[in-house]
């Protein structure tokens, strides 16, 4: 084999690696800025974050306490954001919503202890912004669920 030959192809080894090189760090650029979005969150409210989960344009955590979630969601332009204290907290559940065999949207639904106020809908999936095929949020619901029902649960003292 001449050195040309090899040339060629070292220059196409490294020419179809580029789209992969480029998709691996803007992934990583896109989740550094999403875990200082929950950051930054925290900090505004005095806490950190002990425990957290990312998902496409999306993130939740909860502080070393236990007392505060923190949840960001980017659709678009538009950024939603919720600081939710759970000692306010009766009980959480998941909201399915299907029209089809799909599922639709999934929403972590925070019922507070105070009757008159508003449910807080944490929205983890919905098929009209998201991918239309889930990619583990279906999972982290569930996990947050168990987390959340968890902290409000054992912990309501600590809370108060």
């Amino acid at each position: 084999m001449d050195l040309g030959a090899l040339m060629v192809g070292v220059v196409l080894i490294l020419i179809c690696s580029i789209p992969f090189v480029w998709i691996s760090r803007n992934k990583r650029m896109k989740t550094q800025k999403l875990t200082q979005k929950l950051s930054a969150l925290a900090q505004q409210h005095g806490s950190d974050i002990a425990q957290y989960d990312l998902w496409n344009n999306s993130a939740i955590g909860i502080d070393s306490t236990g007392s505060k979630v923190f949840f960001t969601r980017q659709i678009n332009q538009d950024e939603h954001s919720e600081v939710i204290t759970l000692a306010l907290v009766q009980k959480c559940s998941i909201l399915n919503t299907s029209k089809t065999s799909k599922i639709d949207k999934l929403d972590l639904v925070l019922k507070p202890k105070n009757h008159g106020s508003a449910d807080i809908t944490l929205e983890f999936y919905n098929v009209a912004q998201d991918n239309p095929i889930l990619n583990g949020q279906l999972q982290l619901i569930e996990k947050w669920f168990t987390i959340l029902n968890n902290t409000v649960r054992n912990h309501p003292k600590a809370l108060s």
